[in-house]
């Protein structure tokens, strides 16, 4: 049996952190502390799960700390994380019961075909039964090679979780310059998309967290029906985004409405559930359904969070049978409450506080003749 050191990566010997022992994990943390001063933001706290029963550790066997040491592990690199910089957040691999406290973690290594983009997607949804709020994946697969539409398809599956990431073997590297022109327009428009998304996906981590709930969803979270209990491939993102990725090189699925009344994104189709559909969506559209009663709040197109602003909103308006919608929009500094009410073809849009510039659409369909902003005509 193997009592160490382990060959780590099939090449160099490496010994395991023994984190049962204080003075091993200051030790550990004075060498993360370093790389923040040089100007590192976030430790990326990779496997973590092979640890064999022969190890000693001071305080526990090897048998006891082969699922404790990724708690253990990820703790350590989120304290002083937290310590440093007032927040704490790492880029975790392996975890165990509790590790949920230190967010957040992604699948390891996933490989790039069709088959693989639905274990990771599955795997994903198990862990948010397990009470863990964030959850991703490595865009497009780790080992193999994509093909264009593989990295659309999982670009599109992406951005609708909490983080994502890019990150792939040679020799076609995971970056959108390295695929054909028409891919880098597509993965463009989404990348555009997510950071639109922004405001609405930070409000429902704000509520996932606070709940134990994971932002990429289960069905079986939200509706008391037995038909959904096996639905893995198809996901909510937060509480109001019914997501169904396209899995397959058929770009022809079927799609599972549930309980209630759903536009589709795109088209502004109205469906009321349960039912199944069948959806066809070609290559530079995945199926998204917007909960009716949802305001959903989308930012401006940025190229970085550091450009988010929280003064322009463009609200999508869902209404539902009664012409009423509504959001809250969870900021770090303030909540942001929204209402709506359609009645005949008049819009009225209740927001305070209000930022500079608001813009405001209804699914197509839908026309109105006026639209009144906190008491303001807008013509």
């Amino acid at each position: 049996k193997n009592k160490g050191p382990f060959i780590f990566l099939l090449s160099s010997p490496a010994h395991a952190i023994d984190f049962s022992n204080p003075e091993a994990v200051t030790w550990y943390q004075e060498k993360l502390k370093n790389l923040f001063d040089l100007g590192a933001s976030v430790i990326k706290a990779d496997f973590g799960e092979g640890i064999e029963p022969p190890t000693k550790f001071q305080k526990y066997s090897g048998r006891q700390m082969h699922n404790l040491f990724p708690l253990l592990y990820n703790k350590a690199a989120f304290e002083i994380t937290e310590k440093t910089f007032g927040e704490g957040i790492i880029w975790a691999r392996s975890a165990y019961a509790g590790s949920q406290r230190y967010p957040v973690h992604w699948s390891g290594d996933n490989s790039s075909n069709f088959e693989n983009m639905l274990c990771s997607l599955r795997g994903g949804l198990s862990l948010g039964l397990c009470g863990f709020t964030f959850w991703s994946q490595d865009t497009g697969g780790f080992v193999g090679t994509p093909t264009d539409d593989l990295y659309i398809r999982w670009t599109q599956l992406s951005i609708f979780q909490s983080h994502i990431r890019y990150h792939g073997n040679p020799p076609r590297y995971r970056e959108p310059w390295n695929y054909e022109p028409k891919t880098q327009n597509i993965v463009r428009n989404y990348l555009n998309f997510r950071y639109q998304l922004i405001p609405y996906l930070y409000t429902e981590s704000q509520i996932a967290a606070s709940q134990g709930l994971p932002i990429l969803r289960h069905l079986a979270l939200e509706f008391d029906d037995p038909t959904v209990y096996n639905i893995e491939d198809q996901f909510l993102s937060g509480s109001n985004l019914l997501i169904a990725p396209i899995l397959t090189k058929n770009n022809t699925r079927r799609v599972y409405i549930p309980e209630g009344s759903w536009f589709d994104y795109w088209t502004g189709e109205q469906l009321t559930g349960p039912t199944w559909i069948t959806r066809t969506a070609d290559i530079e559209t995945i199926p998204i359904y917007v909960r009716a009663g949802t305001i959903l709040p989308l930012g401006p197109e940025v190229q970085c969070t550091d450009e988010l602003t929280d003064d322009w909103l463009l609200l999508r308006i869902y209404p539902d049978q009664n012409g009423n919608a509504s959001y809250t929009i969870y900021d770090k500094e303030q909540r942001v409450k929204i209402m709506a009410h359609l009645e005949a073809d008049s819009l009225k849009v209740q927001i305070v506080p209000k930022p500079s510039h608001v813009e405001v659409e209804l699914p197509k369909g839908i026309k109105t003749t006026s639209l009144v902003i906190n008491g303001e005509t807008i013509t």
